[in-house]
């Protein structure tokens, strides 16, 4: 809630449609200090999400990224977005090309969230240039 007040963005709860149930987080988000440091380029904006195993491979991620995105570009008025993701997490990466996004393997890094050697720490990085729409000429 926080970010939202400060930022004007933040993760947001995702429901299901069909019964109201909680199914996940989805939506833009700063990067910690730490995490920030270790990525060469050191971004600031990242869409993120993480949804409940069950609602996978139904294209919900996917939805609610698009959407997000849009979001960034029309309301919060952003040029670029990035994404990261374990290297090993191919279902988050097809997402990531689904809406766009193309992997910049100059930014990929070791996250700092994970102990040396982890299968996890190695993690790349996606990104998106976008922007609102141009005003209609004149």
């Amino acid at each position: 809630m926080a970010e939202h007040t400060e930022r004007g963005f933040g993760m947001l709860a995702a429901e299901d449609r069909r019964d109201g149930s909680f199914i996940g987080v989805i939506g833009l988000t700063g990067f910690g200090a730490v995490l920030k440091a270790a990525i060469p380029s050191q971004p600031s904006l990242q869409i993120a999400w993480q949804l409940a195993t069950r609602v996978w491979g139904q294209g919900l991620a996917t939805e609610g990224a698009r959407a997000v995105l849009d979001h960034a570009w029309t309301a919060l008025h952003e040029t670029e977005v990035v994404a990261v993701t374990a290297s090993i997490n191919m279902p988050s990466r097809r997402v990531m090309e689904k809406i766009g996004m193309h992997h910049e393997p100059s930014d990929d890094f070791l996250s700092p969230d994970f102990p040396k050697g982890h299968p996890l720490e190695p993690h790349v990085l996606y990104q998106i240039r976008g922007g609102p729409p141009l005003p209609p000429a004149p």
